[in-house]
């Protein structure tokens, strides 16, 4: 399947403005949702940084959609497959610049439940709500 036009537009204008010449081939496919959990379907993500790749599952919910794949371009345009401080400097510094629709609360909630680390690092930057974000996941 295609990746949808509002990735590909995404994806194209994030790497222009980090400055990254090489080309970034995306693929896509929708998710199913597990009949035996609940109704909806998570995104999931991958960054193959050396074959400058991306390869999307696509949920059932456009926002988690979009962060997710913002989460996969952090990895290439930060050029790291870890998720520590410096990636996730990279990563919160495009979401909070492609995504100002999307409310911050549902940010740290998607990438919090992902990873600690997003939220102590958004805590660390001043993301407005990630220190109580961090406090209910336990810190």
């Amino acid at each position: 399947m295609a990746a949808p036009a509002w990735a590909v537009r995404m994806m194209a204008e994030v790497l222009c403005d980090a400055g990254e010449t090489q080309p970034v081939e995306l693929f896509w496919r929708q998710s199913r949702p597990n009949a035996h959990r609940n109704a909806r379907a998570h995104s999931s993500g991958r960054a193959m940084l050396t074959r400058r790749r991306i390869a999307i599952t696509a949920g059932t919910e456009r926002d988690e959609q979009q962060i997710v794949l913002l989460h996969e371009i952090a990895h290439i345009v930060s050029d790291d497959h870890t998720h520590g401080d410096g990636f996730y400097r990279v990563a919160w510094s495009i979401y909070l610049r492609y995504l100002p629709n999307i409310p911050r609360k549902r940010l740290l909630q998607v990438e919090g439940s992902y990873r600690k680390e997003a939220l102590v690092v958004a805590a660390d930057m001043g993301i407005r709500g990630a220190k109580s974000a961090l406090a209910r996941r336990g810190a």
